[in-house]
C-alpha cells in the first residue's frame, strides 16, 4: 500500500462506509507499537455500529484535526479513555462523534488478527495491563540491561 495522508482518504473511507463496506489503509506512526507497526501493518476499519467498548482500537480525529489510531482503555459517562499501545499517558473523554471507524482486523507480523479474537484480547489485555509501567520498563532495559549484555536499545 502506498503512503497517503488520511485527510485525502476521508472521502473514500466515508464512501466505503456509506456502501456498508469496510476500508483498509496503512497507518503510520509509533503509538500502537508493537501491536501495529506503522508503514508495515495494514488495518481494516468499519463505521462503528453503536457504542464502543474497552479494548476496541479506533480511528478518531482530534480537535486539532490530527487523525489517531488508539485503543480504548476505559469508557465512562464523559467519553472514551484512549491510549496508544506504545504510550503511557491516556487521552481522556473522547466523544463518540470524534470516532471515524473501529478496527475490525489488522496484520501483525504477516498474520491477520481479527478484532474480538482470542489473539486480539490476549494482546489487548497485556498492553492495557502494562501501560502504567511501560516507559519505566523500557528505561530500565535501555539504561541497564542493554549496556550490560550488549543489546540494541529500543
Amino acid at each position: 500500500m502506498e503512503k497517503v495522508n488520511l485527510i485525502d482518504l476521508l472521502p473514500k473511507i466515508n464512501e466505503a462506509f456509506d456502501k456498508g463496506k469496510a476500508f483498509a489503509f496503512m497507518p503510520n506512526g509509533i503509538s500502537m507499537l508493537p501491536t501495529i507497526v506503522g508503514g508495515r501493518d495494514p488495518v481494516t476499519i468499519k463505521r462503528p455500529d453503536g457504542n464502543l467498548k474497552k479494548y476496541d482500537i479506533i480511528l478518531y480525529r482530534r480537535k486539532s484535526g490530527q487523525f489517531v489510531l488508539h485503543r480504548i482503555i476505559d469508557v465512562d459517562e464523559k467519553g472514551y479513555i484512549l491510549c496508544g499501545d506504545n504510550e503511557s499517558r491516556p487521552e481522556k473523554y473522547i466523544r463518540h462523534d470524534s470516532v471515524i471507524g473501529v478496527v475490525t482486523a489488522y496484520k501483525q507480523d504477516g498474520n491477520v488478527v481479527v478484532a474480538g479474537s482470542k489473539k486480539f484480547f490476549k494482546d489487548a489485555k497485556k498492553r492495557t495491563r502494562t501501560r502504567p509501567f511501560r516507559h519505566l520498563l523500557l528505561g530500565i532495559r535501555n539504561r541497564i540491561i542493554c549496556p550490560i549484555f550488549g543489546l540494541k536499545k529500543k
